[in-house]
């Protein structure tokens, strides 16, 4: 009866040692998969700070495409702008020089009436002194006729030579002003060819910038796999008749060949060094 008692005393205390230590191992778990946990929170804390800084670069990214496009617009109505005003310059050259043909016709016309008037006033002074006969009186005033018509038309052709002087300086006038709006759209064109450069630079760069923050992002995401290898798979409570008295083996020494206290530092070492290793991405630098 007594060594019945014994077997049962010993049975018990095994059996207590072995859910004392499966308590412990069981705790220790606990341990690990909060640490897991918030290590997997901060991951998602930081993965989504850095979603939020790529929409507002996606963001500013697609409002610099729709300023280039803009500009490309303002460049193309300017290039349409310029060519109408070089078509319009052509028609207007045209013109000046129909112009100038004419005043050159009207001068040499009236030059040679001036010649024509000269040599007719010479006759008449001839006539006059040559002779006085009623003949030479109607000739005479014949030719005063047509003098007063030839000074009539030598004052009109006078009248529009001023007159197309006067059209060619203002023809000439409105050539500068047309060069100086051509010389003003084409400085106009050139520096919206500028900002549209500069946009696009910025556009280059915000791309590549967002690029990296993807690459350095899939990095981070394949970098910090969760560890789920290091958890020891807890003993069994034994019983029965084979069970002898001894010195018991806790799971921690059967899977890590040391104590529970030296796994639990070892396993928080490992996730304070991964935790340094995936602060690097989530620097204030980046932010």
């Amino acid at each position: 009866m007594a060594e019945f008692k014994n077997k049962l005393e010993m049975q018990y205390a095994a059996k207590r040692d072995a859910n004392i230590s499966e308590v412990a191992d069981l705790k220790q778990q606990l341990e690990l998969k909060s640490n897991e946990i918030r290590t997997l929170n901060a991951s998602i804390d930081s993965l989504k700070s850095v979603n939020e800084e790529l929409k507002r670069a996606f963001a500013v990214t697609s409002a610099g495409i729709e300023g280039g496009k803009n500009l490309a617009e303002s460049a193309q109505d300017l290039e349409r702008t310029r060519k109408a005003i070089n078509v319009q310059l052509a028609e207007f050259d045209g013109v000046k020089k129909s112009l100038v043909r004419d005043l050159q016709n009207r001068c040499e016309k009236v030059v040679e009436l001036e010649i024509q008037l000269d040599e007719i006033k010479e006759q008449y002074n001839n006539v006059i002194r040559n002779s006085n006969s009623k003949a030479q009186q109607k000739k005479m005033a014949f030719l005063e006729r047509n003098l007063e018509q030839l000074t009539l038309v030598q004052k009109q052709l006078v009248d529009q030579n001023s007159a197309l002087k006067k059209e060619a300086g203002i023809a000439e006038r409105k050539l500068l002003a047309r060069n100086e709006r051509i010389q003003n759209l084409e400085t106009l064109l050139q520096d919206a060819d500028r900002r549209l450069a500069i946009q696009n630079q910025k556009f280059e760069t915000q791309l590549q910038s967002v690029k990296e923050r993807l690459e350095q992002a899939r990095a981070q995401k394949t970098s910090s796999p969760i560890n789920f290898g290091r958890i020891a798979k807890p003993l069994r409570g034994g019983g029965g008749s084979a069970a002898t008295p001894g010195p018991t083996t806790t799971p921690a020494q059967v899977s890590g060949g040391g104590t529970p206290g030296n796994a639990l530092t070892r396993i928080q070492n490992e996730d304070g060094s991964g935790a340094k290793r995936a602060s690097w991405f989530f620097n204030p630098r980046g932010s």
